[in-house]
């Protein structure tokens, strides 16, 4: 039997974008970045085919293997061919319930969330952790009105599962996110477009330890 999956006490994620970095870039900013203090990997490459995505994960499971944990955005198909650690729903991905039953317990489900509802304690038994946000603004959704870090001191009234924050976060304000009780922060740009990894890395994973 395979070994249960487990979130660490603090988590340090980075959401991959090719169309920041490219893909040899990418490969090496992870690399530099585990080595630094993310413990999380998302691949999230909504413009790729199947077959990039695919090839673009076998590569990156090479690199976080033993090092960090590894989650795909959205691809439960592709999640399970390369049996990662686990997969990332959003708001239009296929129902929490239907990938719990199709993977069972031994794969790790995170769902994103920008509001904050009674209704969320159903999926309490369903999954193993939130991104909320986007707690401030950020170039990825710059339509998209930050929601602030109230709403992770509101979502853990009502849910006991680990919330990670996302959306603009940087050195100066990642620490506010984990007064308010969340477990970790999720980033791109901050790592993506850095121009020192390693040392910005660790500033900000300092700040959240």
């Amino acid at each position: 039997m395979s070994k249960e999956k487990i979130l660490p006490n603090k988590i340090l994620c980075l959401v991959t974008d090719t169309k920041i970095k490219n893909r040899k870039e990418t490969l090496r900013i992870i690399e530099k970045a585990i080595s630094s203090g993310v413990n999380m990997i998302q691949l999230r490459e909504k413009h790729l085919s199947s077959l990039e995505l695919l090839n673009l994960g076998k590569e990156i499971k090479d690199i976080t293997k033993n090092k960090a944990l590894f989650i795909i955005n959205d691809r439960l198909d592709i999640a399970m061919t390369l049996k990662c650690d686990g997969v990332h729903l959003g708001e239009k991905s296929i129902p929490v319930e239907l990938v719990k039953n199709i993977i069972g317990g031994n794969f790790l489900i995170g769902k994103s969330i920008h509001k904050i509802n009674p209704n969320l304690s159903k999926y309490e038994s369903l999954i193993n952790y939130w991104i909320l946000g986007p707690i401030f603004k950020t170039l990825s959704h710059p339509n998209i009105n930050p929601i602030g870090t109230n709403p992770i001191s509101d979502l853990k009234k009502i849910s006991k599962i680990p919330i990670i924050g996302i959306g603009g976060i940087n050195q100066n304000n990642s620490k506010k996110i984990i007064e308010k009780g969340a477990t970790g922060i999720a980033v791109k740009r901050y790592i993506l477009k850095s121009e020192k990894i390693s040392k910005d890395t660790k500033i900000i994973w300092k700040s959240i330890t």
